[in-house]
């Protein structure tokens, strides 16, 4: 099951916003950098396995208390790659 997490003294809500979420697909280690910032803001594992390709904002959450506006997204399957590794395009 999925956790929380608080990023209310490290993100401004008011500002546009880059979210780079990278999944090594081996070792699970999921990682979020915000803003394209080298240090990841999240560092986790994941225990769910899956042979599908997805991510997913929100899931299992009955009764979500947000919105958002996506702008785009760019989605590569070769690597997890930090913004140090690979500037998005």
């Amino acid at each position: 099951s999925g956790g929380s997490v608080d990023l209310s003294g490290t993100l401004d809500v008011t500002k546009w916003n880059v979210y780079r979420v990278t999944l090594d697909g081996t070792s699970g280690e999921v990682k979020v950098y915000l803003n394209e910032n080298e240090t990841p803001v999240l560092v986790d594992t994941t225990t769910t396995t899956t042979s599908s390709n997805y991510i997913r904002f929100g899931g299992g959450n009955s009764s979500p208390t947000y919105s958002a506006l996506i702008d785009f997204v760019a989605y590569d399957t070769t690597g997890a790659y930090s913004p140090a590794e690979s500037a998005l395009p």
